[in-house]
């Protein structure tokens, strides 16, 4: 990696690796069949988060996936007027 990185002699700063076991829960199937999907009973709350059915394990990336259904799902249903839009900002004298 030194040699890739064209580094040279520079110094290093001190790492370690750290495994965390415990880190996720686990993926049996009848803990997957418990992870709630992103829609409610209520049409004005949806679910993101690790913890919910992304298809993926409770990770970083889980929750990224998660994010983006229930974002694609809020907007799905705006009216045009209401999605969201890149607001101008204006100068206040």
């Amino acid at each position: 990696m030194v040699r890739i990185l064209n580094l040279g002699d520079a110094p290093r700063p001190v790492f370690r690796i750290i495994r965390e076991k415990r880190a996720t829960f686990l993926q049996t199937p009848a803990e997957v069949a418990r992870r709630p999907g992103c829609e409610t009973t209520w049409s004005n709350l949806l679910l993101a988060g690790d913890w919910t059915d992304t298809g993926l394990p409770a990770t970083l990336e889980g929750s990224v996936r998660s994010g983006n259904t229930a974002a694609a799902k809020a907007l799905s249903g705006c009216p045009p007027c209401l999605t969201i839009r890149p607001q101008r900002v204006h100068k206040i004298n």
